[in-house]
């Protein structure tokens, strides 16, 4: 350093290089700044104000937004028809952070016993202490979930109806139409778990909010967490100012390796679905599997309604083994990697019970088919014969 220090002084504030609208980068660059400054603090306020009713993004601090968070927002908007979107640290912040900000002491939350067991954990520990209330249904009992709606709630408390499309661990349909509609009749709100489903279906519901774990499919290689909440502008800017306060921000380094990610995610999903379908039809015929949990099956429970819903059946299905345990059959895999998470390039197998089941009674487990004998599945991208050889191998075939 110099006597009179000067060289710290460029340190921390560097020429800035100006990129021109002719001449801009390929690939979005990363806005890896915490703050953003301002060039004077006159009229301020009144530029602020000006910008917004334009539409025009202004940054000042990452936890509250940041330019590159706020392109991967719009992308998804895009992507799944909203009109607006809230990117966060996980999933589970896109969960925490919806039901906080839209539910109230008094309140009840629906929820479906075969759903994300972190899930009814948050409507069983975190909302309870705050006189939120919450009911549990069978996703495939919806005429019992009907009936037991039809009674408003005591002062004025409202609901919201939260299901994810195709559930978790055990691929059950959800008859979408039908529970928006049950909502519209009871005048409570939905939110759907798209995460299983994809960022690219499921566009013309009526649902309320559509929220996705970004950390699977769209991200696809297993190196990021985040996850994401669409609807309308005014729903989403409610859930924004709770997120904010929550300190719920997704980096922005991880949301441009997500933007990265989306760019091979169509590929990577019809992949997916493609070769878990074969996989699902190899299991289904063999004798040392007792059901296959997949709505590409046509002797799936939910494959006419799926047919109605989706395009694609997705890279998630299930297994109920006739002979083995889950911990011992997922013990004798090779290529498919013991953890949790989903959507990733690479195959994982998960025994089900331990990780999703823990909170439910026996009645409970026999009624989702969560126990100790199901397995779920995610297919990845490696060769589909290699995978169906390496379960037939764990299956004690070969």
């Amino acid at each position: 350093m110099s006597e009179n220090g000067k060289e710290s002084t460029w340190v921390n504030h560097p020429p800035r290089v100006k990129l021109q609208d002719w001449n801009l980068p390929s690939v979005s660059p990363i806005f890896q700044a915490a703050k953003f400054s301002v060039d004077s603090l006159q009229g301020w306020n009144e530029r602020l104000a000006k910008a917004r009713e334009s539409g025009e993004e202004v940054f000042l601090y990452s936890r509250i937004s940041n330019p590159t968070v706020r392109e991967l927002e719009l992308l998804l908007s895009k992507l799944q028809g909203s009109e607006d979107t809230l990117a966060l640290g996980s999933g589970m912040a896109a969960i925490s952070a919806t039901l906080i900000a839209l539910l109230s002491p008094g309140d009840e939350l629906i929820l479906f016993r075969e759903s994300y067991q972190p899930s009814r954990t948050i409507a069983r520990t975190l909302l309870s202490r705050f006189g939120i209330r919450h009911r549990f249904f069978s996703i495939s009992r919806l005429d019992e979930c009907e009936a037991a709606l039809q009674s408003p709630l005591p002062n004025g408390g409202k609901r919201l109806i939260f299901f994810e499309g195709i559930t978790n661990p055990v691929c059950r349909v959800a008859d979408v139409g039908r529970l928006t509609a049950l909502a519209q009749k009871i005048n409570a709100m939905t939110l759907l778990d798209g995460t299983f489903t994809g960022v690219h279906q499921l566009r013309e519901t009526q649902v309320d909010l559509i929220l996705h774990s970004l950390t699977k499919y769209a991200s696809g290689h297993g190196d990021v967490t985040a996850g994401a909440v669409l609807g309308s502008k005014v729903l989403i800017d409610k859930i924004r100012e709770t997120a904010i306060l929550l300190g719920a921000t997704l980096d922005p380094h991880a949301a441009f390796l997500i933007m990265r990610g989306l760019k091979t995610y169509p590929l990577r999903y019809t992949a997916q679905s493609k070769s878990a379908e074969r996989v699902a039809r190899f299991l289904e015929s063999h004798v040392g599997v007792s059901q296959v949990f997949y709505p590409g099956l046509e002797k799936d429970p939910g494959h006419l309604l799926a047919r109605t819903q989706l395009n694609e059946m997705g890279g998630m299905l299930a297994i109920e083994l006739k002979n083995q345990s889950a911990e011992e059959f997922v013990s004798r895999l090779k290529l498919f990697s013991f953890t949790v998470s989903l959507g990733a390039t690479e195959s994982l197998a998960t025994p089900v019970l331990p990780l999703y089941g823990c909170d439910l009674s026996e009645s409970e487990k026999r009624e989702s088919s969560i126990h100790e004998k199901v397995v779920r599945l995610s297919i990845g991208l490696e060769d589909t014969e290699d995978l169906i050889a390496d379960l037939a191998q764990a299956l004690g075939t070969s």
